[in-house]
């Protein structure tokens, strides 16, 4: 399915509602909501989280945030590498393991939403809990269609904003967060929506077909290039990927908002 700028955002919201909804699937159905930093991706989350509760679904919320790497090893690189921001933020193997691996199995739904508190920069030992048979986990945060995750989920979502909004939003970011202050709870931006699914062929198995987004610009250079690299896959032209703003500028000022929140 795709969800354009046509639609109105409750009418855009209640589509994805509508398509999650009636996908079965015999364990847990994990929900990606991808998309550029700034873009909107939380609020899209919370959105699709109440409406899917008011339908009386067991609704788990988490986000990439929870499964960032110490500072240490995220700026190894530097705080201001495209590299450092695309390789070493997150630890996918722990998400996986903790998170993806165990709700994915219909015999083993023991899993935990976070190992991280990067107010402290500290590990954290989070309660490990089970989830329900038909529960569904929407997980937002940036690069969640790289390789090594896109086939972890049973839905995709990809928020695409224009290059110069996502700038705008950076900026008004940048200047909303206190050097070496903590992140403010949510960007609250009306982004566009694009999201995309496959119907499984059966109740005991689900979708995990190639998105096609439509993608505009994201963090930095390495971002850039995974997008590009989607568009390759799911047969849409790459060059619709390149971001209309320099990758050097782009990066400098989104890869800055992500980060400089950091204690």
């Amino acid at each position: 399915m795709s969800v354009g700028a046509g639609l109105g955002r409750g009418e855009a919201v209640a589509a994805i509602v509508d398509a999650i909804d009636a996908i079965p699937c015999s364990h847990p159905l994990r929900v990606a909501i991808d998309g550029s930093a700034a873009a909107g991706k939380t609020m899209l989350a919370d959105e699709l989280a109440t409406s899917l509760r008011g339908r009386g679904r067991d609704v788990i919320r988490a986000s990439i945030e929870g499964f960032l790497r110490p500072r240490i090893e995220r700026y190894r690189r530097g705080p201001e590498s495209a590299q450092g921001c695309y390789e070493d933020s997150f630890d996918y193997d722990r998400l996986r393991v903790e998170l993806l691996r165990p709700l994915g199995e219909p015999s083993s739904r023991l899993y935990r939403t976070e190992i991280y508190d990067r107010r402290t920069d500290q590990p954290v030992d989070s309660e490990q809990m089970e989830a329900s048979a038909d529960a569904i986990l929407l997980f937002d945060g940036v690069f969640l269609l790289r390789p090594e995750l896109v086939d972890a989920w049973d839905f995709r979502v990809f928020i695409s904003v224009a290059s110069e909004e996502i700038i705008r939003r950076a900026r008004i970011r940048d200047a909303e967060v206190p050097s070496g202050g903590s992140a403010p709870g949510t960007c609250r931006p009306s982004g566009t929506t694009a999201g995309q699914s496959g119907r499984p062929s059966s109740p005991t198995s689900c979708s995990r077909t190639t998105t096609r987004p439509g993608l505009a610009c994201s963090c930095g250079a390495e971002s850039w290039r995974e997008e590009r690299r989607l568009r390759q896959r799911s047969g849409m032209s790459p060059e619709g990927a390149r971001p209309d703003l320099g990758v050097a500028d782009e990066f400098s000022v989104i890869c800055r908002s992500l980060r400089r929140t950091d204690p």
